[in-house]
């Protein structure tokens, strides 16, 4: 029969089914499955077979079939505003032919069943010893009822095989040799009709209008950002291809950032298929003519996602999009930004695990059990020193860092916790520097606080943090690294949870010492008039400058990231008044001129420059002490942030000053 193309089909169906694969070009298949199930149910007689391979064929076809149980999610993608219209029609033409087969509905599941058939392999051998592969196929059965077989896969004994069985008469019996393992009504609970109504309201009324109130409502309902609820409400398009949505529909959607659009994604995959689907379902009411008089039923579809994954934690879009663009953490920040902020709504950052050394490693004795490790402590702080720099005082986000920190606290006191280290180490050298166990076990053997497995001379070491001194070290520690001057990120990590400059960092800095709040009640400490006021005065005057031009100076000696646009958003200057600032600091001494790739700035001090890997930003070498760098501009946890208040970093910056620590050229060759 004519029809839509697999193709094409696949297309419209993307976000939908699932990640999945459908070749170029591919014809009407699923619609020539279609047809024959129409001519079988009108034909019902046919020859007696016992296998459906000796059966009316049927092709192979995209898999639509996983959809049945779900057709409003279906109907709801067809009727949106953003639909494209070739896609619009592929719909159309797909619930025409479900309710033609009356494939919805209780008359679906009285008629239909999705079930899963098993074959042995001794089943599909002929009598000469070669063996049929049971590919596609229909097996007329008694009374009007079949099975069409619509795929399979190889078992150890046989083949799975996913069909649609149809029987008349409700009694679903299937011969042998097949045997079911599983046998489901393929209605999908809505009443008779109700597909044949929705489709007459399409003809009447046509494709949905856009309704961004409706986006608003679900992403407040559920949690998720601004972008993946618009998603949502537009019919989850290219949620299954999760890479990005062509610029057009962004625009329809008011969707600015790909970035954005990125990050939505991420969030809807972790949900599945069959979640979207539901909750695509859901957004459709029971009585389809409200659809267009009502509006989508965003509160049932916020509770059919609700119910499954719970209420994220609400991340205002822009930050989380960009902690995900360059935060690099191994619990990725889409997860671990929301879980800082809540902490007690977070398995990882709530649940104690009891850990053993097994193999090579320190592990959960609970695999399956979600809770605080290494991995989870180093992308928390990591997190929290990146939202402490990235949020002014007074935002909500940064007003829950404190408690966050009291919560890593609490689960580093659990005395079953080993960090794992995730490096693998020598165990021969190892023990060369080190001497003689504090303790051993089998298959571990512990030197203060490091415990390392000896299933094999290449470990990952672990560290007990009860054991480590006040200030989160181990004189041990330094045998370990490959290179000294780099300590390993999970050290790093916990030297900040007990540093009383990082507690300091991520609590209330209080009131500006200078100036006032912005008009919203924040105010960035980066801004030097405002965090350390005398500061600027005595810049100004130890160097002949202004004070806006003594401001910036001290935002280029302090900040690893005094980028234009950074200094622009924390003193919340006009471009003209910068502008001034920056010229009048270009004519000292204090500073070069030059263009520099990844910097977004002109200004910088006088010294070598660090060009740095790994997505870190360039930096001044001068500025490694004060961000604790290895001497190549390295970061410990793959962050330059501040990990002490900015008042404290700038009094440090310039206490180095006044020492006559100055930035300066090594030698003439240094690139400028």
């Amino acid at each position: 029969m004519a029809g839509p193309t697999d193709e094409q089909l696949h297309r419209a169906l993307d976000g939908l089914r699932g990640p999945s694969y459908c070749s170029t070009g591919a014809p009407a298949r699923a619609f020539a499955q279609f047809q024959a199930f129409a001519t079988q149910r009108a034909t019902p007689t046919g020859p007696a077979v016992r296998l459906h391979l000796d059966g009316p064929s049927l092709p192979h076809a995209v898999e639509w079939w996983p959809l049945l149980g779900d057709v409003p999610a279906i109907a709801y993608r067809a009727v949106t505003a953003v639909t494209p219209d070739e896609q619009r029609e592929t719909l159309r033409a797909l619930l025409t032919e479900l309710d033609r087969l009356d494939l919805t509905g209780p008359a679906g599941s009285a008629r239909w069943h999705r079930c899963t058939l098993h074959l042995r392999h001794d089943d599909l051998t002929n009598p000469d010893g070669t063996r049929r592969h049971p590919g596609p196929g229909i097996l007329p059965l008694p009374d009007g009822a079949f099975i069409a077989v619509l795929a399979c896969a190889g078992t150890t004994t046989g083949y799975l095989l996913d069909a649609l069985h149809h029987d008349p008469t409700g009694g679903f019996a299937v011969p042998e040799p097949y045997t079911v393992k599983s046998s489901t009504p393929a209605g999908d609970g809505r009443p008779d009709g109700w597909l044949a109504g929705f489709r007459t309201e399409w003809a009447t009324r046509g494709p949905l209008p856009w309704r961004p109130e409706a986006a608003e409502r679900f992403a407040e309902l559920t949690g998720l950002t601004a972008t993946a609820a618009k998603l949502v409400l537009a019919g989850l398009p290219y949620a299954d291809t999760a890479t990005t949505v062509p610029a057009d529909l962004r625009k329809a959607l008011g969707v600015k950032q790909a970035g954005e659009v990125r990050l939505a994604f991420a969030m809807l995959t972790d949900a599945g298929p069959k979640l979207r689907r539901a909750v695509l379902s859901a957004l459709l009411p029971q009585d389809p003519a409200r659809l267009w008089t009502d509006g989508p039923d965003v509160t049932a579809a916020a509770a059919v996602w609700t119910a499954a994954l719970g209420r994220r934690v609400a991340v205002p879009e822009q930050l989380l999009a960009e902690a995900v663009r360059v935060v690099r953490t191994g619990w990725g920040p889409a997860k671990a930004l929301p879980a800082l902020l809540d902490p007690a709504r977070s398995a990882e950052l709530s649940t104690d695990l009891v850990f053993r050394i097994s193999g090579d490693r320190a592990r959960p004795v609970d695999a399956r059990t979600a809770g605080f490790t290494g991995e989870v402590l180093r992308s928390t702080v990591t997190l929290a020193a990146w939202v402490a720099h990235h949020t002014p005082a007074g935002d909500p986000c940064r007003a829950a860092l404190p408690a966050a920190l009291a919560v890593l606290r609490d689960r580093l006191a659990n005395p079953d916790l080993l960090l794992d280290l995730d490096r693998y180490v020598s165990l021969p050298d190892f023990r060369q520097l080190a001497g003689s166990p504090s303790e051993t076990g089998p298959g571990w053997e512990r030197y203060g606080a490091i415990v390392l497995g000896t299933y094999d001379s290449q470990p990952s070491p672990a560290l007990r943090p009860d054991l480590l001194d006040a200030d989160a070290t181990d004189p041990y520690l330094p045998a370990l690294r490959a290179d000294a001057a780099k300590p390993y990120p999970t050290e790093v990590a916990l030297r900040l949870v007990r540093d009383p400059r990082f507690a300091a960092l991520l609590d209330d800095p209080g009131e500006p010492a200078g100036g006032a709040r912005a008009a919203d009640g924040t105010w960035w400490p980066q801004d030097p008039t405002r965090s350390v006021p005398d500061l600027v005065a005595e810049a100004a005057a130890a160097h002949g400058v202004g004070a806006d031009a003594a401001a910036v100076y001290l935002m280029l000696l302090a900040m690893p990231d005094p980028t234009e646009r950074n200094t622009a958003t924390w003193t919340g200057w006009r471009p003209a008044r910068l502008k001034a600032a920056r010229a009048e600091l270009a004519d000292t001494d204090l500073v070069v001129q030059a263009s520099r790739s990844r910097s977004g700035r002109s200004l910088f001090l006088p010294g070598p420059w660090l060009e740095r890997g790994g997505g870190q930003a360039p930096i001044e070498a001068w500025k490694v002490d004060l961000f604790d760098l290895a001497p190549d501009g390295t970061a410990g946890l793959d962050v330059t942030v501040p990990f002490e208040p900015a008042a404290d970093l700038y009094r440090r910056a310039w206490q180095r000053l006044r020492a006559g620590d100055r930035p300066h050229f090594d030698t003439l060759a240094t690139r400028r």
